[in-house]
């Protein structure tokens, strides 16, 4: 995750987003969004929908495998959430498993989180938030932002702001598949952006693939995956772009530019391609794969890495895996590293943690940091944060 030194503008920073960075923009955080996802399914599915029958199968579950008595209340939603991906990833249910994107409470909470995050971003370019805009005006091409946020936010104050950008770890001049090579093209100025837990955007062509395998007429186009046809009015394409491997798992995630419009229909026909907050999202990584590669090797050469908004939560164990080897490179590997005249910054980590007590529990999340090397700001994201962020003193 770093590059050629070619001129003064490239710097190579690592920043990662969690949350928090969408929070100013009035993005729900994870509890929230799960209370809202229950609140609209009664409405949409009525008061006995399918989320409704599970969350009682999981508390008698609960009450019987573990001797406790859980209200709704008191769900631990990432539990829940992790025991509908092993029961489906596992195919527990038999035959009654929808499609290979879950069972039908998991495509309920996947559309309505979809749904939600859609309603509660900026509608136009001209509405995105100045913090936003003043960030994105921050970012060089030489930076890569890991985000595990669902939300659009980033990439609309990216093009609103006019700065190139692309969803995909790397672009090629020439690829030999048959021996995994690539040579890469550097000769594009563009902020990397990865997702990854996936977005509110994308959607897998796996399961219409399959359905239009298992018919024999090339005109049918089946009604729960009429996105993917020709004459769709979505505006709907291939996240990746270019000469890329053949047999790369991203090829079968597609971009939607009419998200708005999509979402806005009575019945949404396919959930997005997201990684819902569950202690089993790691069963419905294989598409993602591509942008965790070699993430454990990278921060020892880049000159500036920041954490904003990113807590840390249990259901992320994978995630906290990648920070702490990123982290502990970034700070471990020469620490005075000099390139073309800009020395390595310390690690800056973005958080809100006010109270005495947030700012014990945010260092015991972080316990791995080498504290002698991060410089924290703890009055969340905003715009006095972004000179902390992006200042270039050592």
């Amino acid at each position: 995750m770093s590059g050629e030194n070619t001129d003064e503008e490239r710097h190579f920073r690592i920043i990662i987003l969690g949350a928090g960075f969408s929070r100013p923009a009035g993005l729900p955080l994870a509890g929230e969004l799960f209370e809202e996802v229950r609140r609209r399914a009664r409405v949409q599915y009525g008061r006995t929908n399918a989320l409704e029958s599970d969350l009682n199968y999981f508390i008698d579950y609960k009450r019987r495998c573990d001797g406790v008595e859980v209200s709704r209340a008191d769900i631990d939603y990432e539990e829940f959430l992790g025991f509908l991906d092993a029961e489906h990833a596992l195919g527990f249910r038999g035959g009654d498993a929808i499609t290979s994107e879950g069972n039908e409470t998991q495509l309920i909470v996947k559309t309505l989180i979809g749904s939600i995050i859609q309603t509660k971003c900026p509608p136009s370019l001209t509405e995105i938030p100045d913090l936003y805009l003043r960030f994105a005006e921050r970012l060089k091409p030489s930076d890569w932002v890991l985000t595990f946020n669902y939300d659009t936010l980033l990439e609309s104050a990216l093009v609103a702001v006019g700065k190139p950008f692309r969803l995909f770890p790397n672009r090629y001049e020439r690829v030999v598949p048959q021996y995994g090579y690539g040579v890469l093209d550097s000769s594009r100025e563009e902020v990397v952006v990865l997702k990854l837990h996936g977005s509110i955007d994308w959607f897998d062509k796996t399961p219409y693939d399959e359905v239009m395998m298992a018919v024999d007429d090339p005109d049918y186009i089946p009604k729960w995956y009429s996105h993917f046809s020709n004459d769709n009015p979505y505006g709907i394409s291939p996240l990746l772009e270019g000469l890329q491997m053949p047999d790369d798992p991203m090829w079968k995630i597609h971009r939607m530019k009419g998200v708005s419009e999509y979402y806005s229909q009575s019945l949404v026909p396919q959930p997005p391609f997201i990684l819902t907050p569950s202690l089993g999202k790691i069963l419905y990584f294989e598409s993602l794969k591509p942008l965790w590669w070699g993430i454990g090797e990278a921060g020892g050469l880049n000159l500036g890495m920041a954490i904003i908004g990113y807590s840390l939560p249990p259901h992320d164990d994978h995630a906290r895996q990648a920070i702490y080897r990123l982290t502990d490179n970034y700070s471990r590997f020469e620490p005075d590293l000099t390139i073309g005249g800009v020395r390595k910054l310390l690690l800056r980590i973005v958080n809100l943690a006010r109270e005495e007590e947030e700012i014990r529990e945010f260092r015991s999340r972080y316990r791995f940091i080498d504290w002698n090397r991060t410089e924290t700001w703890l009055d969340g994201f905003s715009h006095e944060s972004l000179d902390f962020i992006f200042s270039e003193r050592a």
